[in-house]
């Protein structure tokens, strides 16, 4: 059940990463904090 949801963050993330990239500068700080979010998140449903 973990799997599904997780692969619906991974496409989250991956729509912000392009947004971001695309968007303002202030965005990549928001990203690297949303890749430390995903980083602590991911053993937790490992």
């Amino acid at each position: 059940m973990a799997l599904p949801v997780l692969r619906e963050a991974m496409h989250v993330y991956r729509l912000t990463v392009i947004k971001a990239s695309v968007g303002s500068f202030p965005s990549v700080t928001l990203m690297i904090v949303a890749a430390f979010v995903l980083a602590t998140m991911l053993p937790a449903t490992a």
